[in-house]
């Protein structure tokens, strides 16, 4: 028995002794062995109600792209200039020109008229669309404002919920380009893309691109918050000093005149709030000291504890009037 037929020979013991193959099944040697077959394997029974639709976890999907968003440094230099000239947020446009697969570079930027707070910054509506008449008007083409920067003055870098929605107001372009900034420099990046399918890149690389030019860009910037960046002020209470219709004075004048005040123009002192407001006629200005631990407060701390801005030049110069108008 050749080696090939003790082969099929043990195969076939096994099988008989298994109960695959009956024990009177007649051996064959040879070639004319019985091959192998393939057989559908059993089934279990399946009930469709048990079966639970599984979710995907967004959070184990990673998309690895290789995008970056280009911002020449003099767009650079001026989107910077904005965000520390005040300390407030503030917001603004800009243009974007594509020029490679997965590379957008800002070609200019914009700052609209706004109102800003110090954690808000909200465009007036029709300050887009003057902007895109103002484009056209230039032969340029608006379709290209798809650039929003935004800054969250001295907190970090991060898309708030709103910042989100912001992003996806603007879904009928290709794609759409983010950037908030704080003021120590650091910045985040997001494309929105909307076609073929809608996708949102956090964290994009930003690389700033040199040579550095234009020496009066913090004058230009200055002249463009002064006419287009505003943010709300309290207003005097009734039963207080007041006069309207006033515009405010020279600061020396006023300054000359709470010398002369050795009362202070709202009274030696007054609570507002929590706040025991105390008159100084050293520091010309009044004193904020808390009525529950006595303890002296900021500036800030006596705005926000009170509701009001007793140093505010602007009110000084109206009680001052009030007080030589009833001289």
């Amino acid at each position: 028995m050749s080696k090939k037929e003790k082969k099929h020979w043990k195969r076939f013991r096994q099988e008989v002794k298994h109960g695959k193959l009956k024990e009177n099944t007649e051996f064959n040697f040879g070639n004319n062995v019985e091959k192998e077959k393939k057989e559908t394997p059993l089934m279990n029974e399946v009930n469709l109600n048990e079966i639970v639709l599984s979710v995907i976890n967004k959070g184990d999907i990673k998309v690895e792209v290789d995008a970056t968003i280009l911002i020449p440094v003099k767009i650079y230099n001026r989107m910077m200039t904005y965000v520390k000239l005040i300390d407030k947020e503030i917001n603004g446009m800009g243009m974007v020109e594509k020029v490679g697969l997965a590379e957008f570079r800002i070609t200019d930027i914009y700052l609209l008229k706004q109102t800003v707070s110090g954690g808000s910054c909200d465009i007036e509506p029709d300050s887009i669309r003057m902007l895109a008449e103002k484009l056209v008007e230039e032969d340029r083409n608006p379709s290209m404002l798809r650039f929003w920067w935004h800054s969250h003055n001295n907190m970090g870098t991060f898309f708030s919920v709103t910042d989100e929605n912001t992003g996806k107001q603007f879904g009928g372009s290709e794609y759409f380009i983010s950037i908030v900034v704080n003021k120590d420099g650091k910045m985040r990046g997001k494309i929105n893309l909307f076609k073929p399918i809608e996708l949102v890149l956090d964290n994009v690389a930003i690389t700033v691109e040199y040579p550095p030019e234009n020496s009066n860009l913090v004058e230009e910037c200055k002249k463009d918050i002064e006419e287009n960046v505003k943010t709300n002020v309290y207003v005097p209470k009734k039963g207080f000093h007041s006069c309207n219709n006033t515009k405010i004075r020279n600061t020396s004048l006023i300054n000359k005149d709470l010398q002369a005040t050795e009362n202070g123009p709202f009274g030696p002192q007054f609570v507002e709030g929590s706040v025991r407001f105390v008159w100084d006629k050293n520091t010309v200005k009044y004193k904020g000291y808390c009525i529950h631990t006595q303890l002296e407060l900021t500036e800030d701390e006596m705005i926000t504890r009170s509701g009001l801005d007793y140093n505010n030049p602007y009110w000084l110069d109206l009680a001052i009037r009030n007080i030589a108008q009833s001289a």
